[in-house]
C-alpha cells in the first residue's frame, strides 16, 4: 500500500484522519480508511493501492461496469438503468455542444455501450480504456477503443475531440488531478468536458456511511462533493458551465448498500466475500432511501447521489 503524504489535488500535508473506515465488499474485505484533506476538504482514500497493484482489486464477476451479465436480479437492474440513461446523457450533452460533426473521447469507456449510443446519434466517437476485458467487450461491438495512452495520444494530436466524458471515472485515477490537465490538452479549443461522480455529501451517503456502496473502496480513490470537484477543475483552465443529477443512482447504490450491511453481519473475516443476493426488502429498503435522497435533491437540501458537471475549455 502506498500513504499519501500530501492532498493529491491542493498538496496540504494535514488532514483529518479517518473520516470514515470502509470495507472492500466486492474482492478482499479489507479495510481502507478516507481521510478529508484540512486546507481543501477532499476526501481520498489513503492508504491505497499502487497504480501497479490496483488491478488485482477489479477482478471480480460482480464488478458490474465492467461487465455486461444479466445473470440475476442486481445484473439485470443495473444493465436495465444503464440503458435508460444512455440517452439522458447524450440530451446533456446536446445542450452544450452544438458543433456538426461533434467528436467525442468517452476516457474510460467500459464496455462501449455510451460510445456505441453516441455513434448512433452521429457523434464520431472513440474511447479509451485500460481494463483488457472490459475493452476487448467494447471493441465487439464495433466501437473504436484504444488501451494505452500512448495509442491515444497519436489519433488525438491529428484531429482532437470537442468532447470528453468522464462517467463514473475520475475517483478511480491515482493520476488526478493531473489527469485533468491531460485532458485540457487533448480537447478541441471551447471543448466540453463531461464528468459524473458519486457524490459523498448526498442524502444516501450520509445514511449509510461506512456501507455507503459508492465509496467502493479501494477501487474509489476520491470520494467528490460539489465544493471539491468545481474549484479544482476551474483551476485547471475551465469555466463551469452547470450540473444535472442522476436519480438513478441513488437506488442503485442503495441496493448495494443494503447488500453491504448484509454482508457485513454474515462475515467480517475471510478471504474472500459472501456470496448475497439481494431480498425483496432490501429493495424496499433502498427504493426508499433512494427516494428520500432524490427528494433532498430536489429540493436542493443536499446533492444528487450521482452528478454531472459540465465544463467549457476557456484556453
Amino acid at each position: 500500500m502506498e500513504v499519501l503524504g500530501h492532498c493529491p489535488a491542493c498538496g496540504g500535508k494535514k488532514h483529518n484522519g479517518s473520516m470514515v473506515v470502509c470495507r472492500d465488499y466486492l474482492v478482499t474485505l479489507e479495510l481502507f480508511q478516507i481521510v478529508e484533506c484540512e486546507n481543501c476538504q477532499l476526501r481520498f482514500t489513503n492508504p491505497r493501492p499502487s497504480k501497479q497493484k490496483i488491478a488485482a482489486y477489479y477482478r471480480s464477476e460482480d464488478y458490474l461496469s465492467h461487465s455486461d451479465g444479466k445473470n440475476n436480479l442486481l445484473e439485470k437492474t443495473y444493465q436495465h438503468v444503464k440503458t435508460l440513461m444512455l440517452d439522458r446523457k447524450l440530451k446533456m450533452i446536446g445542450k452544450h455542444s452544438k458543433r456538426e460533426g461533434r467528436k467525442l473521447l468517452d476516457f474510460g469507456c467500459g464496455t462501449g455501450d455510451f460510445l456505441l449510443a453516441a455513434e448512433k446519434k452521429g457523434y464520431n466517437a472513440i474511447g479509451y480504456e485500460p481494463g483488457k476485458n472490459a475493452a476487448s467487450k467494447a471493441k465487439a461491438k464495433g466501437v473504436r477503443v484504444f488501451t494505452r495512452m500512448e495509442e491515444l495520444y497519436e489519433t488525438i494530436t491529428q484531429t482532437k475531440p470537442d468532447i470528453i466524458t468522464l462517467w463514473h471515472v475520475l475517483e478511480h485515477m491515482h493520476e488526478y488531478p493531473g489527469i485533468i490537465d491531460t485532458l485540457n490538452l487533448l480537447l478541441n479549443k471551447n471543448g466540453i468536458l463531461v464528468i459524473a461522480v458519486p457524490v459523498s455529501s448526498s442524502l444516501d451517503a450520509k445514511r449509510y456511511h461506512k456501507y455507503w456502496a459508492a465509496y467502493d473502496v479501494p477501487r474509489h480513490l476520491f470520494h467528490f462533493t460539489p465544493d471539491t470537484l468545481v474549484p479544482a477543475i476551474v483551476q485547471k483552465g475551465f469555466r463551469f458551465v452547470g450540473k444535472n443529477g442522476l436519480p438513478f443512482d441513488s437506488y442503485y447504490i442503495s441496493l448495494l448498500s443494503e447488500k453491504n450491511k448484509k454482508q457485513d453481519k454474515a462475515e467480517n473475516t475471510g478471504p474472500k466475500p459472501t456470496k448475497i443476493k439481494p431480498s425483496l426488502i432490501d429493495f424496499i429498503k433502498a427504493t426508499a432511501i433512494g427516494s428520500a435522497s432524490n427528494l433532498s435533491a430536489m429540493l436542493q437540501r443536499t446533492p444528487w447521489s450521482g452528478e454531472v458537471y459540465t465544463f467549457e475549455k476557456t484556453g
